[in-house]
């Protein structure tokens, strides 16, 4: 799930290398003989150089095969190979009896995981069933979405199935737009649940403001590459993006 796709990462990087001639001059000098590697800062710096005007760069870390470097920017994954001179868009999948594993979707998981814990309970807008032990569901979403709307409706079925239901806001229209107003409105209502439910009932709710972190939960949804909404992360990491039906996920949960 990310904003790139392979013919727009290229156009946007040879764009942003003709754009600055000082940008091609440092590439053209920065890789290494065949067969050398650079320095890890002197690579990272040379990423840094390259895809830093095309977005945020969340992660530099070893990849699987031997020689390359992951790359995550703004949810896309790319390679570099250790010596500066070649760049892949893509994943690498690891192919086991199972059938082929996506070896970065499984990093992100793990990630997705962390950065949830570290979310204060009272981030969310959260849908409790009558239960002592429900599967968390965290979706982002937005009060103006179609999905997001229909899926709330069916709320009373994911509560019958088991599911714990935790919002945090993705307001599609970014920060400061008319959607994030309404949403930060939600999050500052005596009664969250009750304002999240008309909003997305297509209803009015009175302007409020506070102290809210609907802005950091924005962010954090670009961390984990939501590009749409309703987006779902389930307890072990792994995402569904879009509307589901609460019965379909149950059966394929096997809850």
């Amino acid at each position: 799930m990310s904003k790139f796709s392979v013919g727009t990462f290229l156009s946007l990087l040879v764009a942003a290398m003709l754009s600055a001639s000082s940008l091609t001059e440092t590439w053209a000098e920065t890789p290494a003989e065949p067969g050398e590697s650079l320095s890890r800062e002197a690579l990272e710096q040379t990423v840094k150089d390259l895809l830093n005007p095309l977005g945020q760069i969340t992660y530099f870390g070893e990849a699987a095969i031997p020689g390359l470097v992951e790359i995550d920017l703004d949810g896309a994954t790319f390679y570099i190979s250790k010596d500066g001179r070649y760049l892949i868009p893509g994943q690498i999948y690891e192919l086991r009896g199972t059938g082929p594993a996506s070896l970065v979707e499984e990093r992100k998981a793990v990630e997705r995981q962390e950065l949830l814990a570290s979310i204060d309970p009272s981030d969310y807008v959260s849908f409790r069933p009558d239960r002592d032990d429900p599967t968390v569901l965290t979706i982002f979403t937005d009060v103006d979405c179609t999905y997001c709307r229909r899926l709330h409706q069916e709320i009373d079925q994911f509560l019958d199935h088991g599911f714990e239901v935790r919002y945090l806001a993705y307001p599609r229209a970014g920060i400061g737009s008319e959607v994030y107003t309404k949403m930060v409105s939600a999050w500052c209502a005596t009664d969250r649940n009750t304002a999240i439910t008309a909003l997305k009932n297509g209803d009015e709710i009175s302007p409020r403001e506070c102290a809210n972190t609907i802005a950091d939960q924005y962010r954090w949804g670009q961390r984990v590459g939501v590009t749409g909404t309703p987006t779902i992360i389930l307890p072990d990491g792994r995402v569904i993006p879009g509307y589901i039906e609460a019965a379909k996920l149950a059966e394929e949960l096997g809850i």
